[in-house]
């Protein structure tokens, strides 16, 4: 039992300690009301990365149809678009995406990232059991004591700060910028689960 309860506790500790976890930080919405359930909506991923910036907007873009919003992914609309080129022309790239049927643009880019080392203690309570003859427990107590074992265990990881930028592009110039949603990744583990984590903040954040 005791081996039991400790191997448990390790186990735990581990689990915690590796999750990806993805939160909002920041949030800033301009004083222009924005109605996504009338307006097309264009994922992009800014990134180099094909796979990545598949499986993101990928995920986004079917969550934000999931809640009855209209959007597609920017690599299937406009395959030829690289969201890490610069243009030079951003009226030129607003007119198309216009004509394309596209209003809202919901982009997302890392903007940067941080290594860190941290200690962690940890407190595994582990059972002994006492028997009829233990002279300290002539009265019943209950078959267990518990003791508490402290371990320190350092662990590092990587932050990276990612911003979602929200156009709304019926507006006039500087106005089409509507919202900005800056995000923590705390050490992620895998593309699908971070990936899924960050639609639904996304999400969760823009659903009025």
């Amino acid at each position: 039992m005791k081996k039991t309860i400790k191997i448990l506790g390790v186990l735990t500790m581990l689990l915690l300690a590796s999750c990806s976890t993805v939160k909002v930080t920041d949030v800033w919405n301009s004083n222009k009301s924005i109605n996504l359930n009338e307006k097309k909506i264009l994922v992009v991923s800014k990134t180099d990365q094909k796979s990545v910036r598949l499986r993101f907007e990928s995920d986004l873009t079917l969550l934000l149809n999931e809640n009855n919003l209209t959007a597609v992914e920017s690599f299937r609309k406009f395959p030829d678009l690289n969201p890490m080129e610069k243009t030079d022309n951003d009226k030129d790239l607003v007119k198309r995406l216009l004509e394309n049927d596209v209003q809202i643009v919901i982009l997302s880019q890392l903007i940067d990232s941080e290594d860190y080392r941290k200690i962690i203690e940890t407190n595994t309570p582990t059972a002994q059991f006492h028997t009829y003859y233990d002279h300290r427990y002539r009265r019943f107590r209950g078959f267990y004591t518990y003791h508490n074992n402290y371990a320190y265990r350092e662990y590092s990881g990587t932050k990276y700060i990612i911003e979602t930028i929200i156009y709304d592009l019926t507006l006039y110039g500087n106005e089409q910028l509507v919202s900005i949603i800056t995000l923590e990744v705390d050490t992620p583990q895998s593309i699908s689960a971070t990936s899924s984590d960050f639609a639904n903040q996304i999400v969760k954040n823009i659903m009025p």
